[in-house]
């Protein structure tokens, strides 16, 4: 498992008092995510170590998305270069620099929609372990890195 995890909340999200979710009715967006050809991309000597798709609900403000997660036996600068032709070959426009959390952002726009795909790694010694998640709200509202 990698030592930063991804905010889970499943395909039905959290409810409130009412039973009503923000997440309600997104499990086919999710899967349209999951099916995102970046995410199955990966720098040689990476090993997949996970992957999920969902939505997280928190307190009306939902977040549809799909992951994966990997291992390599590279630094942190590496994957990030990796990401940058990788991302741009698929169509992703980056926001440079990394974030104030060293995550990596893109945009895209999808079926109308605004997505935004995150690239994050932390060096522990030889290798680095990363995660790549696409993801955006689920009602198409505007999003920025």
């Amino acid at each position: 498992m990698l030592p930063f995890a991804l905010p889970v909340a499943g395909f039905t999200g959290c409810t409130g008092p009412s039973g009503a979710s923000a997440c309600d009715g997104t499990a086919e967006r999710a899967e349209q995510l999951r099916a995102e050809p970046v995410l199955d991309v990966f720098p040689r000597g990476a090993e997949p170590a996970g992957r999920d798709a969902g939505c997280t609900d928190d307190g009306g403000e939902a977040s549809v998305y799909a992951d994966r997660s990997y291992t390599f036996s590279g630094s942190r600068g590496e994957v990030y270069d990796f990401y940058r032709s990788a991302a741009a070959a698929k169509g992703w426009t980056p926001s440079e620099p990394p974030d104030s959390w060293g995550r990596l952002c893109f945009a895209r726009e999808d079926q109308g929609d605004r997505v935004l795909l995150l690239v994050f790694a932390t060096d522990r010694g030889p290798t680095s372990d990363y995660g790549i998640v696409a993801s955006g709200p689920p009602d198409g509202a505007d999003t920025r890195c």
